[in-house]
């Protein structure tokens, strides 16, 4: 394997530089999307085929035949084939398939190149150098403030009269300072945590005629070592934690969903909207969440391998006292309660919140948002139109796979097939159980939730295609070569 990886490096030797990589790509993609009038293949040999694929795309191919020969093709490896009207990306897809059969080889664009070899190789290729950057050192609290922002910080100029505590709970001195000055604060106790702070640790602080912020200051430094706890704001909240933390806190504070359909606009809107009050001692992750959908009447979509890659658990306790605060926010605090900092996070899909690891829940997302490819049929569009439809309120609590792909064909009326002999190795077994409850919910977006969910890992292995008005369920590799098949164009 290291002298195949070798190979690869140097067929690579002339990719463009990085500060030129990304242009470079969408100039290579233009060359995949040309059309070819025709390719017409008899007892051709693969190295023929491919230098006529170069010279009608211009493409620079680059063919690693050490790593074909392990997939059994060579370069007088023949193949026939006669297609038309069919772009440069499928005419290699194609060209492959024939030599090799489905998924034994692959291409990936490298730079300025193409590079064929087996997806196992392609996979360990080492990444493509980064262009130089400047270290980043914007302070946290650099972006121009918001409103909400600018009165906290009115907030925190104003004269404390009296700030004199003697061993008093760090809890208790940052609730009097709510109360005296209006201000809202978030301490991130876990990440306190870390530097030896809990809601009981002892304080004593003697300030006469000071700013909020300078009581602030004396109250984190009588916690803490000098600079072991900062505060930023955000969204008109007063965010304290240790200073790596809070670079991760302050920007979720801050974001918002991706959006891109109607139904999820009118998703983030409704995050938007203040929550008047959120106070919760030692309440469990999943009270909190239930809570947060009763007041938003938003669907969510907890993922169980999301929650156990971030060691979390929907028994995690969440104790909160924040008022008047958007509802993404109290969502990102509610999930800071139950696990580190950006352990967990959220995406937005068909109207639905995501809630896993960032990763997974944005992989999902896109999952979801995405359509079935097929053939516009008659059949397949009415196949798609179904998918499309909204279903009843459904409230599966640990129910086998096999019987919820039952209801899903009674209700709807389709063919749905199951893949087993894929589906099985990737762990989903009819007996596999399923557990979510979502309301109104398109059926595709219940589908994909129910083998996410049965799967139980953070990346959902199964996905499902359109062929002849039935619906095909297998591992994502699996569609992969049901698409590539017989009579089927390879998928770029």
């Amino acid at each position: 394997m290291k002298q195949l990886l070798v190979v690869l490096a140097s067929l690579l030797a002339a990719a463009a530089p990085a500060s030129a990589q990304k242009q470079v790509q969408v100039d290579v993609q233009k060359k995949l999307n040309l059309k070819i009038r025709a390719l017409s293949f008899d007892e051709t040999t693969i190295g023929d085929a491919i230098d006529f694929v170069r010279d009608v795309s211009g493409l620079d191919i680059a063919v690693d035949w050490r790593g074909a020969n392990k997939a059994g093709v060579h370069k007088g490896t023949t193949i026939s084939l006669h297609v038309k009207n069919i772009t440069v990306s499928r005419s290699l897809k194609l060209i492959l398939i024939s030599a090799a059969g489905p998924g034994k080889l692959d291409y990936v664009i490298r730079g300025k190149k193409v590079l064929i070899s087996t997806p196992e190789a392609l996979k360990k290729l080492p990444p493509l150098p980064e262009p130089a950057t400047r270290p980043a050192t914007v302070p946290v609290q650099a972006t121009r403030p918001s409103t909400a922002d600018r009165v906290t910080l009115r907030k925190l100029v104003a004269n404390v009269a009296t700030f004199e505590f003697d061993q008093a709970e760090l809890q208790d001195v940052l609730q009097y300072l709510r109360k005296t000055t209006g201000v809202r604060i978030y301490l991130n106790w876990r990440a306190a945590k870390s530097v030896g702070v809990d809601r009981s640790t002892k304080i004593s602080v003697k300030l006469k005629k000071a700013k909020a912020s300078a009581a602030l200051r004396a109250a984190l430094t009588a916690a803490a070592k000098p600079g072991e706890l900062t505060y930023a704001v955000g969204e008109g909240l007063i965010l304290i934690s240790t200073p790596k933390d809070l670079k991760k806190l302050l920007p979720l504070a801050r974001a918002r969903p991706a959006a891109e359909t109607d139904i999820d606009r009118a998703l983030a809107a409704t995050l938007e909207k203040k929550v008047a009050k959120l106070e919760f001692k030692e309440v469990e992750l999943a009270d909190a969440l239930q809570f947060l959908r009763e007041v938003t009447g938003t669907n969510m979509y907890i993922s169980p391998a999301g929650l156990k890659a971030a060691g979390a658990k929907m028994s995690a306790p969440v104790s909160l006292r924040v008022t008047d605060l958007p509802a993404r926010l109290a969502l990102v605090l509610c999930l800071t309660e139950a696990a580190d900092t950006d352990s967990l996070g959220y995406a937005a899909a068909d109207g639905v919140l995501l809630i896993s690891t960032p990763d997974g829940a944005k992989a999902l997302a896109a999952l979801i948002n995405s359509r079935p490819p097929t053939a516009k049929t008659k059949q397949n569009l009415r196949a798609l139109k179904i998918l499309s439809e909204r279903m009843p309120t459904l409230n599966f609590v640990d129910i086998e796979l096999k019987d919820v792909i039952q209801f899903f064909r009674g209700t709807t009326g389709l063919n749905i097939f199951m893949d087993w002999r894929s589906l099985r190795p990737a762990g989903l077994k009819g007996s596999s159980p399923v557990s979510f409850h979502l309301k109104g919910g398109a059926f595709r977006t219940a589908l994909h939730l129910t083998l996410a969910d049965a799967a139980g890992q953070i990346a959902s292995p199964a996905g499902f295609i359109i062929e002849d008005g039935m619906v095909y369920i297998s591992t994502l590799e699996g569609l992969k070569k049901l698409r590539a098949g017989p009579g089927q164009p390879a998928s770029p």
